[in-house]
């Protein structure tokens, strides 16, 4: 369950680049939503490192994509110094107001360090997934939820992490492809 981190910023290119400006000079998706309200990340957590996390595009959303019953969304790019990674179990197109088990990761680009919570002890309140467009072999939709973990990303020791992350409760926004 590797997530490909350089596909998904270049899968936020794409529909940045294809949907373009308005006649204002203003990104927009489609025809009413700015880029900055679909690309949105809310995070705040403790532990061996700390940050309070409030990413719209500039930070980089790489969107996410759906592949075996299960979504993967990355935040990040290379002006960040982390990755985030949120697994959504079980979620499928146009579904909302559910709640789906759920994995985060975070990932410390300067030296490679990684934290993971268990798979499902994460929870994702899905409160938006909307269709935004459509093509003959993909749907893009707007995904947005809050995210609660029951227990702490743990290190993965492999790569120089010792202790955990407490991740509190989160918000994002962004596009999914299915």
């Amino acid at each position: 369950m590797k997530l490909k981190l350089i596909s998904l910023p270049l899968f936020f290119v794409f529909f940045a680049t294809l949907y373009g400006c308005n006649e204002a000079g203003e990104q927009r998706l489609g025809r009413s939503t700015p880029l900055d309200e679909i690309c949105k990340l809310q995070m705040s957590f403790s532990g061996e490192i700390t940050d309070d996390l409030d990413w719209g595009t500039n930070e980089g959303c790489g969107g996410g994509t759906s592949q075996n019953d299960m979504v993967e969304i990355a935040f990040g790019n290379t002006s960040t110094t982390l990755n985030i990674i949120i697994t959504i179990f079980d979620l499928v197109e146009e579904e909302t107001n559910v709640s789906k088990s759920a994995q985060a990761k975070i990932y410390y680009k300067a030296d490679g360090r990684t934290w993971e919570t268990a798979s499902g002890s994460c929870t994702v309140a899905i409160s938006e997934n909307a269709l935004i467009s459509s093509y003959p072999n993909t749907n893009t939709y707007a995904v947005a939820g809050s995210v609660s973990c029951n227990t702490a990303a743990q290190p993965d020791t492999n790569t120089g992490a010792t202790s955990a992350i407490i991740i509190d409760d989160s918000t994002f926004r962004t596009m999914v492809a299915w």
